[in-house]
C-alpha cells in the first residue's frame, strides 16, 4: 500500500485490517500522523519512507519484529536511530539522501542484513562494526564524502559488492 498526498487511500485503511499488511509505502506525508498506528502492522515486511520531511524517526518503528527491509530516503535526518540496530529481522537497510554524519558502532548486531545501502548521506567514516555482518552481500556507500572502507568490511565472506560512486575513496583499497 502507498499512502501519499496524491493516493486517496486513508490510514484508517490500515488500521481496520493491521494484520493483512505486509508492505507500506509512506511518502510526501506527514509521519507523526502514523504515530501509535505502526506497531499493530505485526506482520509487516516492507515499510519505505520518503519526502515526509521526517527529522526523527518514531521509535514504534522498532516494534515491527517482522520488518524484512526499512528504506529512509531523502529525510532531513540528523542522526542514525541506535534503536535500530536491535531490530534483528532486518534484511536490507536503505538510508539514503539523510544528513547522517555518522553511523553508530551497534550496526554491527544486525546480523541479518544482506543489503546495507548508506548513499547521499554526510559520511566521512565507517565503524569497523560493519564488519561484524557476516551474511552482507552488497554494500552501497555513493555520494558521501568518504575516503576509507575498512578492511574488516572488505574482507566479508559474502560480500559481492561494494558501490563507492562519488567518493573520495581510492580505488587501490
Amino acid at each position: 500500500m502507498i499512502f501519499s498526498k496524491n493516493i486517496h487511500k486513508t490510514i484508517e485503511s490500515v488500521v481496520d485490517k493491521p494484520h493483512s499488511v505486509k508492505h507500506l509505502q509512506i511518502w510526501h506525508q506527514n509521519l507523526e500522523s502514523w504515530i501509535g498506528k505502526l506497531s499493530p502492522l505485526v506482520n509487516l515486511h516492507l515499510l519505505d519512507i520518503r519526502y515526509t520531511e521526517t527529522i526523527e524517526l518514531p521509535e514504534e518503528i522498532s516494534k515491527l519484529t517482522n520488518l524484512k527491509k526499512l528504506v529512509i530516503l531523502n529525510e532531513p535526518i540528523k542522526v542514525f536511530p541506535e534503536w535500530i540496530c536491535n531490530m534483528n529481522s532486518l534484511q536490507e537497510l536503505t538510508f539514503r539522501g539523510t544528513d547522517i554524519e555518522e553511523i553508530p558502532m551497534s550496526i554491527g548486531k544486525l546480523t541479518n542484513l544482506k543489503f546495507l545501502e548508506l548513499g547521499n548521506n554526510k559520511l566521512e567514516a565507517l565503524p569497523i562494526e560493519i564488519g561484524k555482518l557476516s551474511k552482507l552481500k552488497e554494500f552501497r556507500i555513493p555520494d558521501n564524502p568518504i575516503s576509507y572502507i575498512p578492511k574488516e568490511i572488505i574482507v566479508l565472506p559474502r560480500l559481492k559488492f561494494i558501490g563507492t560512486a562519488g567518493t573520495n575513496i581510492n580505488k587501490k583499497c
